[in-house]
C-alpha cells in the first residue's frame, strides 16, 4: 500500500534525507519517491533554497524559516488607510460604508 504524500513544510531531517540522496545523483522524481513527497515539491525545495550553487539543509531550513516570519509582516491595511477609517467612524460611517469608500469592501 502506498504512503499519501505529506503537505506539510519539509523539516530539517527530510532536508538531510533530499540532499543526502541529491548528492548521490538519484533523480528528483525518486527522490520524491523516497521521501513520500511531490516531485514538485523536492524541485521547489531544490530551487529556492540552494546557496552558492548546492542545496545545503541547514542554511535551507534557515531560509525557510525566514521566509515563514517574513510573510506574515507587511501589514494588510497600511497607516494612511488606517487613520482613513478612524475619522470616517467618528463621523458615525457605517462598517459596510466605510468598506466601499476605502476599496476594502469583499466581493464575495
Amino acid at each position: 500500500m502506498e504512503l499519501p504524500m505529506s503537505s506539510s513544510r519539509l523539516d530539517l531531517s527530510e532536508r538531510y534525507r533530499l540532499h543526502a540522496l541529491y548528492e548521490t545523483g538519484m533523480s528528483m522524481r525518486a527522490i520524491a519517491d523516497a521521501v513520500a513527497r511531490a516531485p514538485s515539491t523536492i524541485s521547489r525545495e531544490l530551487r529556492r533554497n540552494q546557496h552558492a550553487a548546492r542545496y545545503q539543509p541547514d542554511h535551507a531550513q534557515r531560509i525557510s524559516a525566514h521566509r515563514r516570519t517574513q510573510a506574515s509582516r507587511r501589514p494588510r491595511i497600511d497607516a494612511e488607510r488606517i487613520g482613513q477609517i478612524e475619522v470616517l467612524l467618528r463621523e458615525d460611517v457605517s462598517p459596510e460604508q466605510i468598506a466601499g469608500r476605502t476599496g476594502l469592501a469583499s466581493h464575495a
